[in-house]
């Protein structure tokens, strides 16, 4: 995926050769891509960073288009086909319900970080969420907040805002 958004597609097996070229008139300000883990689906941050799109791999059609209002969207992230975690420049994370074509808002947390939020990952086991902030906060949300009405959070500090890291090297030893 480039700055305006372009989704270029390529088969691995035939020297990357550029089998799909998926072009997007208003070009967003945000750009980002995630991919569910048994690689059926895909979302993008759609045109003018003011909804997300949820692909289909096999066909390259679009399964959901979910409308954002207020903020833009920064970062998503497509849980399973199911869900979709999207992170909004006030540093809001909404979770839309995949089942109909718009989605539908289940759950929104605010405030998670102080400043923009760099980093949003889940566990391999789907219990916790992982957020790092621009304010060099790494924090670690349970899963079961999304389904049930209590907050459970741990925090940790660093200095070097290098949160890429901290919360590779956590996922690997959870």
């Amino acid at each position: 995926m480039n700055s305006q958004g372009h989704i270029s597609i390529h088969d691995t097996q035939s020297d990357y050769m550029q089998i799909k070229l998926i072009k997007i008139d208003e070009p967003a300000i945000h750009t980002d891509l995630s991919l569910t883990t048994d690689g059926d689906f895909f979302a993008t941050i759609g045109p003018e960073s003011n909804s997300v799109l949820i692909w289909n791999t096999n066909t390259y059609g679009i399964k959901n288009r979910i409308p954002i209002t207020g903020f833009f969207v920064v970062k998503v992230c497509l849980i399973n086909k199911n869900i979709v975690a999207i992170i909004l420049e006030n540093c809001t994370i909404q979770f839309y319900s995949l089942g109909n074509y718009e989605g539908t808002l289940f759950k929104e947390f605010t405030n998670i970080h102080i400043e923009r939020i760099n980093e949003f990952l889940y566990s391999k086991n789907f219990k916790y969420f992982f957020t790092g902030g621009e304010e060099g906060m790494i924090k670690v949300l349970d899963m079961k907040m999304l389904f049930k009405n209590f907050s459970s959070m741990q925090v940790r500090i660093l200095y070097n805002n290098s949160n890429s890291n901290f919360i590779y090297y956590y996922f690997s030893n959870s």
